[in-house]
C-alpha cells in the first residue's frame, strides 16, 4: 500500500501559488490590517470513506483578498484523491488563480491562470 500524505499534496498547491502572495503581501503597507478566517471539516462513514475540506481567506485594509481550498477523499478500496485551489486578488487588480490535484493512478496535474487589472490574461511568471 502507497501512502500517500496529504500535507505534501496540499503544499504542491501552495507552492504553485506563492510567488504571488508573496509579492502581493510584499507590496501592501506595512501598516496595513489582515482580517483572516478558516474553516475544517472531516467525515467519516465507519466503511472506510474519509473525506476532509478545509478553507481560509482573508482581506486587507488596502484591498487585497485571497482563499486556498483544500479537499481529500480516500474511499474504502484504498484510492485517494486531493485538491488545493488558490485565488489571490492583489490591491492593484492584479489577480492569481491555481489548482493541484492528485488522483491516484493518474498522479499530479496544476493549472494557473494570471490576469491583469484590465481583466487581460498575462504570465504567472515571477518578475
Amino acid at each position: 500500500m502507497k501512502r500517500i500524505h496529504l500535507t505534501s499534496i496540499l503544499a504542491a498547491a501552495a507552492a504553485a501559488a506563492a510567488g504571488l502572495v508573496m509579492v502581493t503581501m510584499a507590496a501592501q503597507s506595512a501598516h496595513a490590517q489582515l482580517q483572516a478566517g478558516g474553516q475544517r471539516r472531516l467525515t467519516t462513514d465507519g466503511k472506510g470513506n474519509v473525506n476532509a475540506v478545509a478553507g481560509s481567506g482573508f482581506s486587507t485594509a488596502a484591498g487585497g483578498q485571497g482563499l486556498r481550498t483544500r479537499s481529500f477523499s480516500r474511499d474504502a478500496d484504498g484510492s485517494v484523491d486531493a485538491r488545493g485551489q488558490v485565488s489571490v486578488n492583489g490591491a492593484n487588480g492584479k489577480s492569481f488563480d491555481g489548482s493541484t490535484t492528485y488522483t491516484q493512478g493518474s498522479g499530479f496535474s496544476r493549472n494557473a491562470s494570471c490576469k491583469d487589472a484590465a481583466g487581460n490574461a498575462v504570465s504567472c511568471a515571477p518578475r
